[in-house]
């Protein structure tokens, strides 16, 4: 049993990720849980606002979150530090490059 948050929608991802789930809570945060190790393998939890898009990059070993409010947080997979936060004119572009890996 994963005692890390109430979980309020989760789906499953694909390679790098294959073995896990990840979820949305209902604070906007992202986790991404390991089933096969049943830990926490990343919390993001700087989102000011809702979650309306998800996107991962996984020959950076990125996962990109898109808010309602039009930021883009990019995630580094590795140590769960968040990279950078995109606002402005660049955002769009940001989460369609993410598309050429997959989503």
């Amino acid at each position: 049993m994963f005692n890390l948050q109430k979980i309020t929608y989760s789906y499953f991802m694909q390679p790098r990720i294959q073995k896990c789930v990840c979820s949305v809570a209902s604070d906007h945060s992202v986790t991404l849980l390991s089933l096969a190790e049943r830990k926490c393998v990343v919390l993001a939890s700087r989102h000011l606002f809702p979650v309306v898009t998800i996107k991962w990059r996984p020959l950076d070993d990125f996962m990109i979150v898109g808010c309602s409010d039009g930021a883009v947080y990019v995630w580094q997979m590795e140590t769960g530090h968040l990279d950078r936060v995109l606002h402005g004119l660049f955002t769009p572009y940001s989460l369609i490059s993410t598309t050429e890996y997959f989503s």
